[in-house]
């Protein structure tokens, strides 16, 4: 019997392939609260695919997400009660593994979560100033579980940049007494520069704090036949997941991750740990990938390449 599913149980699992659980569920409340982060978003996704969905089903969902919310903030209020008693551990009782080096940071994150939908992405007409009509649209939400690591009163800050329309602010959400600020604070003929703050400078040592967000980017991934995309990891990260959901108009035949620290030739992550390629039922192309232990002041780049649905590439003679 269908259940009703607006794509195939089998493609949605597939998203969840590259995922480790065993591993996540290793490090207690964080890493089960990462992975109900995660199910937030496809069930969210699932349900807005149905036409028209359903208000009490999206109700539901948006009561998962905010208990989802809730055991964050208590497993940042357990770390933060327990620093007195053990002041050298991570406020979750338990260490960064030693690969993953927090030396020189005042700050460490349990997890970041990204998903991206170009649901709203089109190809800017020919002589479009795509800096100045907001054409086609990306929307990113990130969710993330920061941790303070020193005394240090600098604040936790990501600069975010375009070259295109702008970005814009969707939601900010944080637990009570942190209160996010998102400005732009330069724009030349190159590029918009945003500055996202999040004010924990003040806060105690090993306190941590659930932070999501949601932007809009405009006429950004215009490329025919190639693009990508870099996350900023700001600081020591344990466990990282993306989930990009494609434009209908577009095929992605191959997706690749590495790491780049802007200074050398980026490495490859995705080669042991492939991307997932998956489609739903009405052939809109996702790729998903997780990964884990990335070092702060970072990119994971993304590099995938693409073509118009229902074109085949050229053949060479």
């Amino acid at each position: 019997m269908a259940l009703g599913f607006p794509f195939n149980a089998v493609d949605s699992l597939a998203q969840f392939q590259p995922l480790n659980v065993v591993e996540i569920l290793k490090f207690g409340l964080s890493g089960l609260v990462f992975l109900f982060a995660l199910l937030s978003f496809w069930l969210f996704y699932a349900e807005q695919k149905r036409d028209p969905p359903r208000p009490k089903m999206l109700g539901c969902i948006l009561m998962f997400s905010l208990l989802n919310l809730v055991a964050a903030s208590l497993v940042a209020a357990t770390g933060r009660f327990g620093v007195a008693a053990a002041p050298n551990a991570l406020a979750s009782g338990y260490a960064l593994a030693t690969r993953l080096d927090s030396t020189g940071f005042a700050y460490s994150c349990d997890y970041s979560t990204f998903f991206i939908d170009m649901s709203g992405w089109k190809k800017l007409p020919p002589g479009v100033d795509k800096r100045t009509r907001k054409i086609s649209s990306a929307t990113f939400t990130r969710n993330d579980l920061l941790r303070k690591l020193s005394s240090s009163t600098e604040d936790y800050v990501l600069r975010p940049w375009t070259t295109g329309a702008g970005i814009d602010r969707g939601f900010l959400r944080a637990p009570s007494g942190v209160e996010l600020s998102f400005n732009e604070v330069s724009s030349d003929s190159e590029r918009r520069t945003y500055e996202f703050v999040v004010p924990l400078g003040k806060q105690p040592v090993g306190a941590s704090w659930p932070i999501s967000t949601n932007f809009t980017i405009w006429n950004g991934f215009q490329g025919e036949t190639q693009e990508d995309w870099r996350a900023d990891i700001e600081v020591p990260t344990k466990f990282v997941s993306f989930t990009i959901r494609f434009p209908a108009e577009k095929e992605v035949t191959e997706a690749k991750v590495f790491i780049d620290d802007g200074r050398s030739q980026p490495s490859s992550l995705s080669k042991e740990n492939p991307v997932v390629l998956s489609q739903d039922r009405n052939g809109q192309n996702f790729a998903t990938w997780t990964g884990s232990d990335i070092p702060g002041k970072r990119y994971v780049l993304f590099v995938w390449k693409w073509q118009p649905k229902n074109t085949q590439p050229s053949q060479k003679s």
